[in-house]
């Protein structure tokens, strides 16, 4: 150990804090002048820190004191059984010793905590079903035995239960994800990593994209609700939806009355909310005569409040995770709703509030032969791999133009 003259200690990072006001333990190791830092898996608050270095501790704090005394010792260890001290062969020994013993629900849970302080409770959710999936194929293995072999023995086990190929995609990309980060803080080498090229490559699923033509809509159009309040409800938001740039429900739900203009209301996509909170993309929607009808019908008229929700399905003082399952309801009863309407007006496609928005894109490019720059700006697509990359707005006089052709039916005799 002399030999080497590397001092190991567990410190907190001081340098920042996470979003919980906590500061991650990171693996101090100091030779020859030189210092670089591990990350761990743990965050303590500073009064944390000081009742771990202190006397008398139980609970989780006495857990992460034992689990840093025994890195400490994995790190000497591994420093004592080298010819000759370098950082880099430290980091390899010591990683794959260690961080390789990390298990697959160590690596999802840390991620999954930070996507609910975050309130990103459906990416969480999508996460939880991925690693759930992971485990039930070959219980909870180490990071060190996710192979090559084991990635495509996974796509084989889901094919084989009748599962597709884009199902596989949905599993494995958020492994891939947590893989990453373990691969930025050292917990694996480059060597041991099992995605990219001339190893396992996730395949692409190919998506049927669903929508329905002009003729149909001007069905829905047309229809006379008769079933009540849900039923009408869940048409005129699916109708909302198509004429809105094929907004979602969780974007139409949070619209605000500051959100309205007088030619126009726009919004921030909920999806792209903290994926580009630096350049924001603020989506506008031309205010057309039916928009303006479905929103007279359905506004919220107790309140002129500008922070006050345009619509009665969310309530100021909501948190984010109330705020998810009203609207994650909401959706469900308005595709429930539009299934029935859709096979009472003869439409073979299942009506979801995903077709009012493909919808929309396909009827501009197809009736009124709208550029593809245009779709891409009002979906909010971030770049071309989906229609083309984000470019500057269109005018008032533009919009209008393609703003009409959504509504430019044949004629079609009102459905009983």
């Amino acid at each position: 150990m002399k030999e080497h003259r590397v001092t190991i200690k567990v410190v907190p990072d001081t340098r920042r804090s996470k979003v919980s006001g906590k500061y991650p333990l990171k693996l101090r190791l100091t030779s020859k002048g030189e210092r670089r830092y591990y990350n761990t898996i743990f965050d303590v608050s500073a009064e944390e820190w000081e009742a771990i270095n202190s006397g008398q501790i139980k609970g989780r704090l006495r857990t992460i004191r034992n689990e840093i005394s025994a890195l400490e010792l994995n790190a000497e260890d591994t420093i004592r059984l080298m010819d000759e001290f370098s950082f880099p062969k430290f980091e390899k020994r010591f990683y794959k010793n260690s961080g390789g013993s990390r298990t697959i629900k160590d690596l999802f849970q840390e991620y999954i905590k930070q996507l609910v302080i975050e309130e990103r409770f459906g990416t969480a959710e999508a996460y939880q079903t991925a690693c759930n999936a992971l485990i039930k194929f070959k219980g909870d293995k180490k990071v060190s035995e996710i192979t090559t072999e084991y990635l495509s023995g996974f796509e084989e086990y889901l094919l084989g239960k009748g599962r597709s190929i884009t199902t596989v995609g949905i599993y494995l990309r958020p492994l891939r994800v947590v893989l990453n980060i373990a691969l930025n803080e050292g917990l694996i080498t480059r060597q041991d990593y099992p995605f990219g090229k001339h190893r396992y490559i996730i395949p692409a699923g190919h998506n049927i994209k669903k929508a329905i033509n002009k003729t149909e809509i001007a069905k829905i159009f047309n229809y006379e609700c008769t079933n009540g309040y849900f039923e009408e409800r869940s048409r005129d938001f699916w109708l909302l939806s198509y004429l809105c740039n094929g907004m979602n429900m969780m974007d139409l739900c949070q619209l605000k009355i500051k959100n309205l203009q007088p030619n126009y209301l726009y919004f921030i996509r909920e999806k792209t909310k903290n994926t580009r909170r630096a350049d924001p993309q603020i989506i506008t929607v031309y205010r057309s005569p039916e928009i303006d009808q479905i929103i007279r019908k359905w506004r919220n008229k107790q309140s002129v409040n500008p922070e006050s929700y345009l619509f009665n399905e969310l309530f100021v003082g909501d948190d984010a995770l109330t705020i998810r399952n009203k609207i994650k309801q909401f959706t469900k009863v308005t595709n429930e709703w539009m299934k029935k309407i859709g096979e009472k007006l003869g439409i073979d496609t299942k009506l979801t509030t995903y077709v009012a928005r493909h919808s929309f894109a396909t009827v501009l490019v197809q009736d009124a032969q709208a550029p593809i720059k245009y779709i891409s700006e009002k979906l909010g697509h971030s770049n071309i791999s989906t229609t083309e990359k984000y470019l500057a707005n269109f005018n008032v006089e533009t919009d209008m133009q393609y703003a009409g052709a959504l509504t430019r039916f044949e004629k079609v005799n009102k459905a009983k």
